[in-house]
């Protein structure tokens, strides 16, 4: 097995991952691998097309693992070395478990910042800095905007499944998290399909980069066989029941188009007999791990899915892919049935076509340029009384959530009056509290007021004396001397000469009011004189 392994050798990578790759059975690199490794270790950047099953994910996670080890050393706290971003929580948690794997001789750490999950584990993790970390956009990017940590060290970003970001929405947020590291870093962007969106993302971020592909774009896998049957949309159930009830079917997956019509599938399911459950966007991270954990460990035979977890599934020894709705978006289509044919092996997609859908269909032969036979599909009804019963659960369960709705609704109303009368009381309070403070404090500044009043009178009977003094008015006597009676002379009293500086200040406006008050009024403009 030691030769075998050799043949990653020749990629110059560290001897951990060889022994990592001998240990998880990975003897000879796949066509994208021999393809990415080299240009990725030499620090080229890397725009791959690659369909889901073809190890693109080791692909990647090689090479980067290979960079963190030749930078020696830990991460500084809040920083992270490599960044992988996925549009979904299924598809980070099986990219970290990858990582993992190869990375177990090493001491690099890795962690997943998904939404769903609860942010303070996180934000410790980001706080002690990581080598590797895989995240969705959208957690990444809350955390970013906390400044809980930084992106400007990181020498090395992937970005998996980049169309599926781009049918999520998510590309604004790559974008703007692209931004925020240094334009030194490696890229890596991998891809089932390549939109003109993802060229231009790839175009804006990318130097020169190195393209790699082992399929045409949106090629579904050769080894999948593929079959479509023509059925009314009131008897794919009964269909569905009819073609897992098969002895080859061994692990199966079952794609439907809405999270209400996944629940109602699984439903029917299981009180058909056939054990099963549902995974979607509604359902809490914890319900989906164990879902995909049991399906993957085979307690659950048959895994009813919305495209949310499409390419999220990574499980070998999948038999059979199940399109209960035909895709409205073709791209889906591909890789809806890329869940089965895993690492060289075999796989069958059926497809239940309703006469509404046939127009989706042919987009479908558009994209993958292949012609699918439809086959005329005729079942009896095995559902009807099934279906009633599902429907009366399903009632029963949106009235009883409905009425949860209105008493949560109630209880939120009472705790908003309830806080709403509490500040109000507060509030009230708060205003007593002020006006005794403000008579106490009056009461404690009492006599220093006093004393300032009897200032500021002593002050304006010396200012009024002042200008007495200065407009020869002042007759009182002064302190010390009789009054006498002024003997008249020639020449007018001349006034007294030493005047305050407030008091000539007073002397002079008054002077100007005088002026002013005999100067003519100004003719009004456009007077004409008759």
């Amino acid at each position: 097995p030691r030769v075998a392994v050799t043949q990653f050798g020749q990629f110059g990578l560290d001897d951990r991952l060889l022994d990592a790759l001998e240990k998880h059975g990975y003897y000879t690199p796949t066509p994208i691998q021999s393809q990415a490794i080299s240009p990725m270790v030499e620090g080229r950047d890397i725009l791959g097309i690659a369909q889901t099953g073809t190890g693109k994910t080791a692909a990647f996670v090689l090479p980067m693992l290979q960079k963190i080890l030749n930078l020696k050393g830990a991460p500084e706290k809040q920083t992270v070395r490599a960044l992988i971003l996925v549009p979904t929580r299924e598809l980070a948690n099986q990219v970290a478990e990858t990582v993992r794997k190869l990375a177990e001789d090493t001491k690099l750490s890795c962690f997943t910042v998904v939404g769903g999950a609860k942010p303070e584990p996180q934000i410790r993790a980001l706080n002690k800095g990581l080598d590797v970390l895989v995240a969705t956009p959208g957690r990444l990017e809350d955390h970013l905007n906390a400044k809980v940590f930084s992106l400007s060290s990181t020498v090395i970003v992937a970005l998996d499944e980049a169309d599926q970001m781009l049918d999520m929405g998510f590309i604004p947020a790559v974008r703007r998290i692209m931004t925020k590291m240094s334009r030194k870093k490696q890229t890596v962007l991998f891809s089932a399909t390549m939109p003109p969106l993802i060229k231009d993302l790839a175009a804006q971020f990318m130097s020169r980069p190195r393209e790699v592909s082992v399929a045409p774009a949106s090629k579904p896998i050769e080894s999948i066989e593929q079959r479509v049957y023509a059925v009314a949309q009131s008897r794919k159930q009964s269909a569905l029941i009819e073609q897992l009830a098969k002895p080859d079917v061994k692990l199966a997956l079952v794609f439907v188009r809405t999270k209400r019509g996944a629940d109602r599938v699984q439903r029917v399911l299981d009180k058909a007999g056939i054990a099963s459950q549902a995974i979607h966007g509604d359902r809490t991270q914890g319900q989906r791990d164990r879902a995909l954990k049991d399906f993957r460990d085979g307690r659950t035979k048959i895994l009813v899915a919305t495209d949310v977890a499409a390419r999220g599934i990574d499980v070998p020894n999948v038999s059979h892919v199940f399109n209960f709705d035909v895709p409205q978006q073709a791209e889906a289509y591909v890789h809806r049935i890329g869940r089965t044919a895993r690492a060289g092996q075999s796989g069958i997609a059926i497809t239940f076509m309703n006469p509404t859908e046939r127009d989706m269909l042919a987009g479908i032969e558009r994209l993958t340029k292949r012609k699918v036979k439809i086959v005329p599909l005729k079942v009896a009804d095995q559902t009807a009384e099934i279906n009633q019963s599902v429907q009366a659960e399903q009632a029963a369960e949106e009235q009883a959530a409905g009425e949860a709705r209105v008493e949560k609704r109630d209880q939120l109303r009472q705790q908003a009056q309830a806080k709403a009368a509490f500040e109000k009381k507060s509030k009230q309070q708060g205003q007593r509290a002020r006006r005794r403070d403000r008579a106490k404090v009056a009461t404690e500044n009492q006599p220093h007021r006093a004393r300032q009043r009897d200032a500021d009178k002593e002050w304006e009977a010396r200012f009024d004396a002042d200008l007495r003094s200065a407009d020869g008015l002042d007759t009182r006597p002064k302190p010390g001397k009789a009054r006498t009676k002024a003997k008249p002379s020639g020449k007018a009293n001349k006034p007294n000469s030493r005047k305050s500086a407030l008091a000539k200040a007073e002397d002079k406006k008054r002077r100007t009011r005088a002026k002013a008050a005999k100067k003519p009024t100004a003719k009004p403009r456009g007077f004409i004189k008759k």
